[in-house]
């Protein structure tokens, strides 16, 4: 602990950019653990701060890493860290193709600005085939909804998109006392190991608007969900072979998936 307390004690974190610096060692071990790293992995990094966890990395066997952070504030500290393996970009991450970087296999391992979390996962998973392993930290709440299984509460958007692209599984959970500044809330994080292909057929920009759309009226039935969506959801939901009754906190993936095939042939 003192390592990186040292290291980062003079260092501001900024709100606006979600930053909580990791200082706890045995939560980076275990981070490192999960994503398999060798020295065939080019691994990128997104959101480094001043770089607890990218000391980490370089420890490993790892080809190559890119990092990828917005607060130009940081690059004395990265900077610090000069290695070959190396290469920093200070540069929005929703903003380039940073599955493109590196060489396969590549893996993701970052300590997620929380305020983008989201956004960022599902651009990683609409690219999920490019990455070998994603490691992520996240706010506990949003781990247990994209962990989250039918009929429970937290079943939404992130659990169908998470896990049809990917098998998903909790690392550790993270106390506030991991982290300088301390935020309010535990954080966990989590691995996923993307599939070849998602893990059951699926026209992906439907699925994306139906999940938008109806996890907005979770209570309502399909039926009265859907209305404001598509016209005629009788003869869709009949056609995916979907009782009108239900609610879409009680569908499977796999009807998801089902609804959305259904939708985009009935509509082309």
């Amino acid at each position: 602990m003192n390592e990186l307390l040292s290291y980062i004690k003079n260092i501001t974190a900024k709100k606006k950019f979600g930053q909580n610096f990791l200082i706890c060692p045995s939560i980076l071990d275990k981070i490192i653990a999960a994503a398999h790293i060798n020295k065939e992995t080019s691994i990128i990094e997104i959101g480094p701060g001043p770089g607890s966890l990218t000391r980490w990395i370089l420890r490993t066997s790892v080809k190559s890493i890119y990092t990828i952070e917005r607060d130009p504030s940081m690059k004395e500290y990265l900077d610090s860290l000069a290695s070959p393996k190396l290469h920093i970009q200070f540069i929005d991450a929703l903003k380039i193709n940073f599955w493109e970087l590196g060489e396969s296999p590549r893996s993701v391992v970052a300590n997620l600005p929380y305020n983008v979390a989201t956004p960022l996962l599902i651009k990683m998973l609409s690219n999920a085939s490019c990455f070998k392993h994603l490691v992520l930290m996240f706010q506990k709440e949003v781990a247990d909804r994209i962990l989250a299984k039918p009929y429970s509460k937290a079943y939404g958007r992130l659990s169908i998109i998470s896990q049809l692209f990917s098998k998903v599984s909790r690392v550790t959970d993270v106390p506030p006392s991991a982290f300088k500044p301390q935020p309010k809330i535990t954080s966990s994080v989590l691995q996923f190991t993307p599939y070849e292909k998602p893990l059951y057929p699926v026209h992906w920009p439907t699925l994306q608007r139906l999940l938008h759309h109806i996890f907005q009226q979770r209570r309502k039935m399909l039926r009265s969900n859907l209305k404001g969506f598509i016209d005629n959801p009788l003869d869709v939901l009949s056609i995916a072979n979907i009782d009108p009754t239900r609610r879409p906190e009680t569908l499977s993936l796999e009807m998801f998936c089902s609804l959305s095939n259904a939708i985009k042939n009935y509509y082309q």
